[in-house]
């Protein structure tokens, strides 16, 4: 019985580790983004350059964003292994003070869920 038991764990064990590793994987140029000092109302992009570097294609699910921040552009469809794409977000200006952002991206990877970091100052109106 105990053999049963230690047989079954293995085998699914092992299952989930292959399955693990059949799994697509965006592997982020960066995670985190200072965009320095800004000037008040110049419009702002911040661009997040990534690769499916895994098994199969992962479909981005949604993604969050704290504050004053808005998706300039998402990919639309499932990404393809060895496929690169970009998630461009643009931070709304006509606040001055510090920027301190997540942008939350929520996936089928392997790593479900990764945080993108922004940071920068938008210095005061003149």
């Amino acid at each position: 019985m105990k053999k049963q038991l230690l047989y079954a764990f293995i085998l699914l064990s092992s299952s989930a580790f292959i399955q693990a590793q059949d799994l697509g994987e965006l592997s982020f140029e960066t995670k985190s983004i200072s965009l320095g000092e800004i000037p008040f109302n110049k419009d702002t992009l911040a661009t997040y350059r990534f690769e499916n570097t895994g098994n199969r294609e992962v479909e981005i699910k949604h993604i969050t964003i704290t504050g004053d921040c808005k998706i300039v552009y998402k990919p639309t469809k499932a990404i393809q292994p060895g496929e690169k794409s970009k998630i461009v977000v643009k931070y709304d200006t006509s606040i001055a003070g510090p920027i301190r952002k997540t942008i939350s991206i929520h996936s089928d990877a392997s790593q479900p869920n990764v945080a993108l970091k922004l940071t920068g100052k938008v210095l005061p109106k003149n």
